[in-house]
């Protein structure tokens, strides 16, 4: 379990921080770190690592064998899908509510630097009519 939890911490650690390259000569911004942003981005990358991960557990489990006759009190009899769905479904949730409180204690991290060489600018307009795009390099 300890390994688990570490592991989901790495990724959500990774996928919360992001590298800005700004070119030469510009005012570097500030790095921030924002706890709203980085829960949201958690709860999104936990939501679909549980889904995904109880869709696969609940097939591999496969069908369950029919109910017999002593088993009246309790036999659930569960297809292999029914049980992807349900297990499915209760990862999604389980994985977006620990991906939530993880990516909201580590935040979502901004970080600026200088690029080294020819920085890219694109910008794209969109007007009546039209659209065009503006590509220029920055040395």
């Amino acid at each position: 379990m300890r390994a688990l939890l570490l592991a989901a911490l790495a990724v959500t650690t990774s996928a919360c921080t992001h590298h800005y390259k700004i070119a030469a000569g510009r005012e570097l911004p500030e790095d921030r770190t924002d706890h709203v942003d980085g829960a949201l981005q958690g709860a999104g990358i936990g939501l679909l690592a549980g889904a995904s991960s109880g869709v696969v557990l609940g097939l591999a489990a496969g069908d369950d064998p029919p109910c017999s006759v002593g088993d009246d009190w309790f036999c659930p009899g569960l297809s292999r899908d029914a049980k992807a769905v349900i297990l499915g479904a209760s990862g999604a949730v389980i994985g977006a509510a620990s991906g939530a409180v993880i990516g909201a204690i580590v935040g979502r991290t901004e970080t600026y630097e200088y690029a080294d060489g020819a920085v890219p600018r694109i910008s794209a307009t969109l007007a009546p009519g039209g659209a065009s795009a503006t590509a220029a390099w920055s040395f």
